[in-house]
């Protein structure tokens, strides 16, 4: 008798429905994820990194133009040198390969002063940010430097004998003396700059107020000029200690006309030495009367 319950021995498999597609799999299978985040996070760094590399590279070259363009303006600047300011500056930049990055220089100067200006601009290729379209980097230098000296005197020497009445020299003096006071006492170097005016023929006349600060065996009262021994020239003060013959007033001539009024020391008061005057208009006024003597 055959057994109708009997079952051929293949049973259905158990969840086939549940099963999914290798595509659906893929999309929810999280292993692997912290690999993508971590290359990403490094992708990042490497990033940041480069662009820090060149802006160190930007900024070590700005620093080497700014100390070059720091030197050359301090040199040009200085009152005693030689050679002019855009040359020093020229110079500076060419001895350190930086001629190319040079773009400006100015200079101002005067009679106690000299400023100096200059801009340069660094321009630095990149490595890593020309990925992001950036492929080069500028930063500019700039400066200015000046030296200025207060206080500066100065003394104009002029010459009033008689040999100034050829021709126009006389003219040509007053002219050139007026317009040197009307530069150098601008009213920007107010406090700065003072003229001494000190006409000569033969001698000078120190004028009462000079005069009477000095020691001197005094003999008259027409004029106001001292000797002085060569040795007084090699020295930049006077001596107070030294007693100065005072100078005769009138010169001797082999035609025996001695005359008071034919002086061998100037005799004028526009004919005295004006000392440390920052006044122009009063200057001007004295030149303007100078004469050739007679």
């Amino acid at each position: 008798m055959r057994d109708t319950n009997h079952h051929s021995g293949l049973e259905p498999i158990e969840g086939r429905a549940d099963q999914r597609s290798p595509l659906a799999s893929f999309k929810d299978d999280e292993s692997g994820s912290l690999v993508i985040f971590a290359v990403f996070m490094v992708l990042m760094i490497l990033t940041i990194g480069g662009i820090g590399v060149d802006l160190m590279r930007s900024e070590r070259d700005r620093t080497v133009l700014q100390h070059t363009l720091d030197r050359a303006i301090l040199s040009a600047a200085d009152l005693d040198q030689t050679q002019t300011p855009q040359a020093v500056v020229d110079d500076y930049f060419e001895t350190a390969g930086l001629e190319s990055f040079l773009s400006n220089v100015t200079v101002d100067q005067g009679i106690n002063y000299k400023t100096v200006g200059a801009e340069a601009q660094s321009i630095t290729t990149t490595a890593f940010m020309k990925m992001a379209g950036v492929d080069t980097l500028n930063a500019t230098a700039a400066g200015v430097a000046e030296e200025r000296i207060a206080n500066v005197e100065i003394s104009m020497v002029l010459d009033i004998s008689g040999s100034m009445g050829i021709g126009s020299k006389m003219t040509q003096l007053r002219s050139a003396a007026t317009s040197f006071v009307n530069t150098v006492l601008s009213p920007e170097n107010e406090d700065l700059v003072s003229v001494s005016l000190v006409p000569y023929s033969q001698h000078v006349n120190a004028g009462p107020k000079i005069y009477n600060e000095l020691n001197t065996n005094h003999r008259h009262n027409y004029s106001h000029c001292v000797e002085m021994a060569d040795s007084a020239y090699s020295e930049t003060e006077l001596d107070l200690s030294v007693t100065y013959d005072q100078m005769q007033h009138f010169q001797w001539n082999y035609s025996g006309a001695n005359q008071l009024t034919d002086t061998i020391c100037p005799r004028y008061s526009y004919e005295r030495i004006t000392a440390f005057s920052q006044d122009a208009s009063a200057l001007n006024a004295q030149i303007a009367q100078l004469q050739p003597r007679a």
